[in-house]
């Protein structure tokens, strides 16, 4: 290997079909220390700098880094197009293969996007959703006859399947089609707008039996009644909420008495659970969950305004998450909890004889008597 950065990255012409070259070319990047971006400069010196550039470019670094033993590249270091086009022309294995190996990738991703404009936040949005193939799945009731309709998402592909008056044909079908797929990562998106209590309960009872062999999956409600989200958590085997990301769009339902107080939680204790808020007596339950995240959609001043009045405020939302946070693997605040002005405004907090500290990528828990004793947890602020 030549002592010449240039040199070096003119091999770039033979690696990019050559796996071993790409191999060697990587170990010797990182051991001389250079960076991604002084090497990709290099290369647009001796090959010119253009789309083609960048495509080939970054997409042969990602597959250098997966055929070697070394560490991914840092992300943040790379142009936003440039993690376009990766991800663009990757397929769905290297998605998998990226996403598994890459647990940091949405903090470099949040390390870009704090710098970042609305519009290029978009692209990295994107960026993040070509990891999987989703499925989007809309079941309405249209003149007395119900349908699943199916988009496979990155393709763009869409598949309608339609089962009349024969709800449970619709539903077979649809799980059939999931199952037939092969597809690692499954996003459900349900939407029963449309749809009577009665349709709702019995699409849901319908769908849990079939998913027993679809996961992990991540299940997007929209318009669901509580006695749908009821029979839902229910129905579902504990092995099944091992495996299930549950996403709430309109929360307003965990207002209610009946969802709030649900006993069916007790069981949920693998379960994701993503929602722009939680009303307060839902607290209790939160030790039940092995990952918690809050996720507004879209936070306003007033969102951010209450969200650190209620973090401040001694005996009300920071009492109840803070008793039970413990039992978390990993706590996910994100968007108006992520502002960065939130976490510099209410780094400390105080609780009882507890001291909750935020920093940028840890929530610590100190007991005032045992300062040298903590709980650490990872903290990923999403904005």
């Amino acid at each position: 290997m030549s002592k010449s950065l240039v040199e070096d990255v003119a091999k770039l012409k033979i690696f990019i079909t050559d796996e071993k070259l790409i191999k060697e070319f990587i170990r010797n990047i990182y051991a001389e220390g250079y960076s991604v971006k002084k090497a990709f400069l290099s290369f647009c010196e001796e090959f010119g700098s253009s789309e083609k550039t960048y495509r080939e470019f970054y997409v042969a670094y990602y597959k250098i880094g997966k055929s070697s033993d070394v560490e991914l590249p840092v992300f943040s270091e790379m142009p936003i197009v440039a993690l376009l086009h990766i991800f663009e022309n990757l397929n769905l294995a290297d998605r998998l293969h990226l996403r598994n190996m890459c647990r940091h990738f949405k903090i470099a991703v949040d390390r870009v996007g704090w710098k970042l404009k609305e519009a290029q936040l978009i692209v990295i949005e994107r960026c993040v959703m070509l990891f999987i193939e989703p499925f989007t799945v809309n079941y309405e009731n249209r003149d007395g006859s119900c349908y699943v309709q199916c988009d496979t998402g990155a393709r763009g592909d869409e598949k309608e399947v339609t089962g009349g008056d024969h709800l449970e044909m619709a539903v077979n079908d649809f799980c059939n089609m999931i199952k037939g797929s092969k597809h690692d990562l499954v996003k459900v998106e349900l939407d029963f707008q449309n749809c009577s209590p009665d349709e709702h309960d019995k699409f849901c009872r319908l769908f849990v039996g079939k998913i027993e062999n679809i996961s992990p999956t991540e299940i997007y409600l929209r318009f669901w009644t509580c006695k749908a989200v009821a029979s839902f958590l229910k129905l579902c085997s504990a092995d099944q909420l091992k495996h299930i990301d549950l996403h709430f769009h309109d929360e307003e339902l965990l207002e209610y008495n009946e969802f709030v107080n649900l006993n069916h939680w007790k069981n949920a204790k693998y379960l994701k659970l993503y929602c722009k808020y939680l009303p307060t007596r839902f607290y209790q339950n939160l030790s039940n969950f092995k990952v918690l995240s809050l996720r507004p959609d879209q936070s306003s001043v007033e969102d951010i305004d209450q969200i650190k009045k209620l973090i401040s405020e001694p005996n009300q939302l920071s009492a109840m998450v803070f008793q039970s946070v413990a039992a978390l693997d990993t706590v996910y605040i994100a968007s108006a909890f992520g502002h960065r002005n939130v976490v510099q405004e209410i780094n400390t907090v105080k609780y009882l004889n507890y001291e909750i500290q935020f920093s940028k990528r840890k929530l610590t828990i100190r007991h005032e008597n045992l300062p040298q004793s903590a709980l650490s947890l990872d903290c990923y602020f999403s904005n």
